[in-house]
């Protein structure tokens, strides 16, 4: 299932999100990062190492408002990758954009 985070904040680094999905593991990523605390990125992709096996997408579907595409390759990894990037940048998560 795909959710879309609508209006986000700051976001928070790369390493947190895979941190909180997955605890102290490898992680590979790739997105639109300037640095490794960057909190202005709207493109990320992470993936579970050494495994391989859960990897999450997030891309941008429109700039005004900021919209955030999220999907991933395993049952509920989505929504809580929503949900964790909507606590920490005071976005709403809705499952259509637009939204009806």
């Amino acid at each position: 299932m795909t959710f879309f985070v609508v209006n986000p904040g700051p976001r928070p680094p790369f390493s947190c999100i895979a941190e909180a999905l997955w605890g102290a593991v490898g992680f590979d990523s790739d997105g639109d990062s300037r640095y490794p605390g960057d909190t202005a990125w709207t493109e990320l992709t992470i993936q579970r190492r050494p495994r391989c096996d859960e990897r999450v997408d997030i891309d941008p579907v429109s700039e005004s408002p900021l919209v955030l595409k999220v999907s991933a390759s395993a049952p509920g990894l989505a929504e809580r990758a929503a949900r964790l990037l909507a606590g920490h940048s005071g976005a709403v998560v809705v499952s259509e954009w637009p939204a009806a």
